[in-house]
């Protein structure tokens, strides 16, 4: 890359001592265990939207600890807090304001983590420190997605699929299996892949473009890993949340699809590997599909409601082995 001239590289290197201090002083208040500042939500959103993530050069190379360094320990800080909020709501209700600032600012963490680690070559081709960029970004994307801060998501996903075109540039196009697989991140780097494309699904959705969320459900069932107790069950929760908001807009074909996908997903798992929260998840999708069809033909637009039947006493039946499996354990 060629080096950046004088007058941009004093104004790039003025903008990475910008966001390093903007860093560091959120993470003193947070340390002090402060109150953030009202002004610092704004603070982070310009960081975000014009400054990150911040390009590759030299200049950037003596910032990279420092960047890593307060990105995860930002990171961390905002984690923690989120949990605290999560089991205090009832006694720091005025706190639950913040819920947006921390997605904010553990999206900027995830980004100055992502610019130190594409920002040199040991980093990047390091598998550990992939995986955990990787984690990182997804678990921030989520976090944006369930707050509907789709903007945010989308800028992060797009640092995360990164990682996926380089996983999949670097597997073979005849996948042979050895004794070592399991104990490389080949099997990670498949799973968070395949959770990926979910949260693409689900990004594509929310923005209105069912035609990409098609799309993403199509990749995420093409994956390798995609037929792992814990990504059917996440596969049928968002498949469920379509279903259920598509009835609402009583869009027939496509509310039926959807619920039928968040069944199937469920349906693929052994009873065995999945808890009690997939049972009340598959009683919701049931009786959303069953409330649906009740509907449909007491207008006369539906004469199959047999259909519901058949998967509500086939998700009885499987909720009655899982809690006896359940009970015996």
């Amino acid at each position: 890359m060629a080096p950046l001239k004088p007058v941009k590289k004093d104004a790039f290197e003025s903008r990475v001592q910008g966001i390093l201090g903007l860093a560091k002083k959120i993470l003193g208040i947070l340390n002090d265990r402060q109150q953030l500042p009202s002004s610092v939500e704004g603070e982070l959103d310009h960081a975000i939207k014009r400054s990150l993530p911040l390009q590759v050069s030299a200049s950037l190379a003596g910032q990279l600890s420092a960047l890593d360094s307060v990105g995860c320990d930002l990171w961390n800080a905002a984690t923690k807090i989120l949990r605290e909020e999560q089991h205090e709501q009832d006694i720091h209700t005025k706190r639950n304001d913040n819920v947006r600032l921390m997605v904010l600012l553990r999206s900027f963490a995830f980004l100055l983590i992502d610019s130190a680690h594409r920002s040199t070559s040991k980093h990047s081709k390091d598998q550990d420190q992939r995986l955990r960029n990787f984690r990182v970004g997804l678990k921030s994307s989520r976090s944006c997605l369930d707050k509907d801060e789709l903007e945010l998501a989308l800028k992060v996903l797009e640092r995360c699929a990164e990682h996926v075109g380089n996983a999949e540039e670097a597997s073979p196009l005849v996948r042979i299996a050895t004794r070592d697989d399991n104990h490389s991140g080949s099997s990670e780097f498949d799973t968070l892949t395949a959770e990926y494309y979910l949260l693409r699904m689900m990004h594509a959705w929310k923005s209105q473009r069912p035609d990409l969320a098609e799309h993403f459900f199509s990749k995420f069932s093409g994956c390798r890993a995609a037929n792992s107790a814990t990504l059917q069950e996440k596969a049928a929760q968002s498949c469920y949340e379509i279903g259920k908001a598509l009835s609402k807009n009583k869009v027939t074909e496509s509310t039926i699809k959807w619920l039928e996908r968040a069944l199937s997903a469920l349906d693929s798992c052994d009873i065995e590997q999945i808890g009690a929260e997939a049972a009340e998840l598959r009683l919701a999708i049931s009786a959303k599909f069953g409330e649906y069809h009740y509907g449909r033909v007491y207008v006369g637009l539906d004469t199959n409601a047999g259909q519901w039947r058949i998967y509500l006493l086939r998700t009885q039946q499987i909720q009655s082995n899982m809690l006896d499996s359940l009970w015996r354990t």
